[in-house]
């Protein structure tokens, strides 16, 4: 097969008409290619000894010989299957109920966690406040004492000047 290809040029295959007709060859993994690998593979740790495959078949072949066709299978108990579910059901609704208590209680103490920082937190800018509140206060009382005082100089200054002019004639 040979391609060639250039900037804006179609690509040219050479196919042997041979090969075109065969299907591809595909091989199908074996076991060991797709085994998952060891740190996925459960561990019976408990287990002294593990079945092997000719056990395995023996026990698969002593249950097919006790079975006989001509036997009626036993009827499923149905009614034990829904109290089970039943029974299940409600154990995780009583789960989920102690977990919403949990979580309620949990709730309340956070809003008493949340509006006590919250009154505090109010409180200290309230102080703050009234701290800025006596200071600008203050600023604006020295001001008009000095705007009084400078008031009051210019006013001797005029009366100074006055007797001044006046005092010489």
């Amino acid at each position: 097969m040979a391609a060639e290809t250039n900037n804006n040029e179609q690509i040219s295959l050479n196919v042997d008409p041979d090969q075109a007709t065969q299907k591809p060859s595909f091989r199908r993994p074996s076991s060991t290619d797709t085994e998952r690998p060891p740190s996925t593979q459960l561990v019976n740790r408990d287990a002294n000894d593990k079945p092997t495959s000719e056990a395995m078949e023996l026990d698969q072949e002593q249950d097919d010989a006790d079975s006989d066709p001509a036997e009626e299978i036993a009827d499923f108990d149905w009614d034990d299957l829904r109290n089970r579910y039943h029974a299940k059901i409600k154990e995780c609704e009583t789960n989920e109920d102690e977990l919403m208590q949990e979580f309620e209680s949990l709730m309340n103490y956070f809003k008493i966690w949340a509006g006590s920082g919250h009154a505090h937190e109010t409180g200290r800018t309230f102080a703050r406040l009234n701290t800025r509140m006596a200071y600008v206060q203050n600023s604006e009382a020295m001001l008009e004492q000095r705007r009084i005082h400078y008031v009051n100089v210019v006013k001797a200054f005029e009366s100074a000047m006055e007797l001044l002019t006046n005092g010489f004639r």
